[in-house]
């Protein structure tokens, strides 16, 4: 069977903007979609929004995905919320360095919820 997708976006929202609450990134795994999964061997690819509104695409192999984390992390440790999130992870973990590994693991997420 031979599928072919079509975007019915425009068609259903007729050019009004929907979760204009939503700045941030959406990463879809090349091979495995919307999965947590970091193979070193997996593409990534990071869609960008601001105010609702698609404003890139970034194809990342895993060595540039990880540098990608990183980078926003360190954006990240620049906003009032990293201080509660580290403070609130320390409490669970007991560990600043484990903190921050989880942030940075998981900064897509935080950064997505908290701008």
């Amino acid at each position: 069977m031979n599928l072919k997708l079509k975007s019915v976006f425009k068609d259903v929202f007729k050019n009004k903007t929907i979760c204009n609450w939503f700045s941030g990134f959406i990463r879809i795994n090349e091979k495995n979609g919307f999965q947590n999964l970091e193979k070193e061997e997996s593409t990534f690819i990071i869609l960008e929004f601001h105010n609702g509104i698609y404003v890139g695409k970034r194809i990342l192999n895993y060595i540039e995905f990880q540098s990608f984390k990183v980078a926003q992390f360190k954006k990240f440790k620049e906003t009032k919320n990293y201080k509660l999130v580290k403070e609130n992870l320390i409490k669970t973990t007991g560990n600043e360095y484990q903190a921050d590994t989880l942030i940075v693991n998981n900064i897509l997420k935080l950064i997505n919820t908290t701008f």
